[in-house]
C-alpha cells in the first residue's frame, strides 16, 4: 500500500471512531495512539488495535495525539514518512 493510500485509511479511522458516543461522559471515545502500527488491514476493511490508552473526551485530543506520533514518524528516514504525514494532515 502507498503512503497516499495509508495516509487516507489513517486520516478517516479518527472520523469514524468520534461517531461512537462517550460511555461514561460527555464527547467520544478517544484512542489515544493511533498511528499506522495500531491499525490491522483485514478483508472487512481496516481494523484498530490497541485500545491501551482509550479514554472519553474531546476528539481534538486525539487528533492532537495522532498528529503528534505521526510527526515523529515524518522526521525520522523512512521512505514513505513524508508522503504518508501530508495525506493525513491534508485529509
Amino acid at each position: 500500500m502507498g503512503a497516499r493510500e495509508a495516509g487516507g485509511i489513517l486520516a478517516r479511522l479518527p472520523r469514524q471512531l468520534h461517531g461512537v458516543p462517550a460511555r461514561r461522559s460527555q464527547g467520544s471515545v478517544l484512542h489515544l495512539d493511533l498511528h499506522p502500527d495500531n491499525v490491522t488491514l483485514t478483508p472487512d476493511g481496516p481494523y484498530v488495535i490497541d485500545w491501551d490508552n482509550a479514554r472519553d473526551g474531546d476528539p481534538g485530543l486525539d487528533w492532537g495525539s495522532s498528529a503528534v506520533i505521526l510527526a515523529q514518524v515524518a522526521v525520522g528516514d523512512g521512505p514513505l514518512a513524508e508522503q504518508l504525514i501530508r495525506t493525513f494532515l491534508r485529509d
